[in-house]
């Protein structure tokens, strides 16, 4: 299965850092700058080939400063978040993969991962959204997915999440789970 992986740049990002440790090709890497216009554009643009059966973008978890607001625990900090959604005021857009395989996969190999249907309000679903949406309007062919990864300080697996994410990756989780 032909693989983009994504992450935005910067030295203590965890996407960044995740993405160093991928095994691929380098020209199915694409690093990205946290800017709202350049990152959905370069995005695109490799997009754009429709040469990826599956596109995986990273992007650094929020820690809310307040956890007493929030439902976040140790755990969920912890966790991988497989976004399933994007949206802006108006539009939603749906990931179409087959979610409940990957995490079978994630969790077999020990690692943490959880099912969200909120990519956040900032650079991460402005990305994932764009994505999304380009990927329709054209169509591709490619299905996409967001992982937001823990930041640095809590001691995310980083080799073992770019090891088990390559090995997990088959035309089986790019089906509809409801097929079949």
């Amino acid at each position: 299965m032909k693989t983009l992986f994504a992450a935005f740049g910067g030295r203590t990002n965890s996407s960044k850092a995740l993405l160093d440790l991928i095994d691929c090709p380098p020209e199915d890497k694409l690093l990205l700058k946290n800017s709202f216009k350049s990152a959905p554009a370069a995005l695109n643009d490799k997009l754009s080939s429709d040469a990826y059966d599956l596109a995986i973008l990273f992007g650094q978890r929020k820690i809310l400063r307040d956890r007493r607001k929030s439902n976040q625990t140790d755990k969920t900090l912890a966790a991988l978040r497989l976004e399933t959604v994007a949206r802006d005021n108006r539009v939603a857009y749906h990931t179409e993969v087959n979610f409940p395989e990957l995490v079978e996969r994630l969790t077999t190999a020990g690692l943490d991962p959880i099912i969200s249907k909120d990519a956040g309000r900032y650079l991460c679903n402005n990305l994932y959204f764009q994505a999304l949406k380009y990927a329709d309007e054209k169509p591709l062919r490619t299905k996409i997915i967001f992982i937001h990864i823990p930041k640095l300080r809590q001691n995310p697996d980083l080799e073992k999440i770019a090891t088990v994410l390559v090995a997990s990756l088959d035309d089986k989780l790019l089906l509809d789970p409801n097929y079949n």
